[in-house]
């Protein structure tokens, strides 16, 4: 083969093309380990778009367990236009800056690890209406991609909250602990259920934020300290805890820093070197008092 023949069959480079197959869907959906987790990630997803202001004050999700069917149902966040079912859509870009969730496959992940078929229903809260998308086979792998019509009707509920449905069928073979979901969600979301933030329900029985209760062998110390010296133990100015000496005797302990400014991140470095130096101060002074102590020790005489 002469150097002409040889250029036309091996040209200098080529162009190859990346391809993406749902059968790698596969190996996604086999990310949980149980339904507890499938579940847990359902409703982390209502969380991730709860922020206390747009769409409501205070986040409910409802979870109905039944033979045919696992719904999860949340309302008072921000929930989803067409847009956000656009990116909701999307496997491996959620448009998200938090670190949870980034890639965007973990409600869609789940919902195909429970079971085959689907309905998603949602509202923006900023918007009157209701969307709704179906699918009927989730584990088809004969289509690189899958398109939706999103079907639009009118919200029967409050127009300014945020709604999401998301109802599976089609229920693959798991099997269901509704002990082990409950204690996973009343440890995971304890601090939101006890401040009033949140209501999770299962098969419409509240769900009690998990008790942490002191075991039989803590005992609850108390100490009297004066203002400086407490002040001086916590690293904080005086002032400060005596304004939360007053919150707390006139019952509006809770109020206090709620018009405060958020602290910049120089201001939070610059107080927590603050605590780090006083507590090296601290076990400075600690080691020199037990220093001089052991030099008295073991001077001739001195022992009692």
């Amino acid at each position: 083969m002469n150097e002409t023949e040889s250029k036309q069959k091996y040209p200098e480079s080529v162009e190859l093309e990346e391809k993406l197959s749902r059968k790698i869907l596969r190996s996604v959906f086999a990310q949980f380990q149980s339904l507890s987790d499938a579940l847990l990630e359902l409703v982390d997803n209502a969380f991730d778009e709860f922020d206390g202001f747009h769409g409501g004050s205070h986040l409910y999700v409802d979870i109905w367990l039944t033979k045919n069917s696992i719904t999860v149902d949340n309302r008072g966040g921000k929930g989803m236009g067409t847009d956000e079912l656009q990116t909701w859509l999307e496997w491996g870009d959620a448009h998200k800056t938090n670190a949870i969730g980034e890639y965007g496959q973990g409600g869609k992940a789940a919902m195909g690890y429970i079971g085959n078929s689907w309905v998603v229903q949602c509202k923006h809260w900023n918007e009157p209406w209701l969307w709704e998308i179906r699918e009927n086979n989730w584990d088809d792998t004969s289509v690189d991609h899958k398109k939706y019509k999103a079907t639009r009707t009118k919200f029967d509920g409050k127009s300014d909250i945020g709604y999401c449905s998301f109802q599976i069928r089609k229920l693959k073979k798991h099997r269901v602990d509704i002990k082990r979901i409950r204690e996973t969600l009343a440890n995971t979301y304890r601090k939101l259920l006890e401040d009033g933030k949140a209501t999770i329900t299962i098969n419409g029985e509240a769900i009690s934020p998990l008790s942490l209760p002191l075991y039989d062998g803590y005992k609850i110390q108390r100490f009297k300290l004066s203002l400086p010296e407490a002040a001086r133990r916590l690293s904080m100015p005086p002032s400060s805890i005596g304004n939360w000496l007053k919150a707390h005797k006139a019952g509006k302990l809770g109020e206090v820093g709620k018009s405060y400014r958020p602290l910049t991140e120089i201001e939070m470095e610059l107080a927590r070197m603050k605590k780090e130096l006083a507590e090296v101060k601290m076990e400075r002074d600690i080691l020199k008092k037990a220093a001089a102590y052991f030099a008295r020790e073991s001077l001739p005489g001195t022992r009692q």
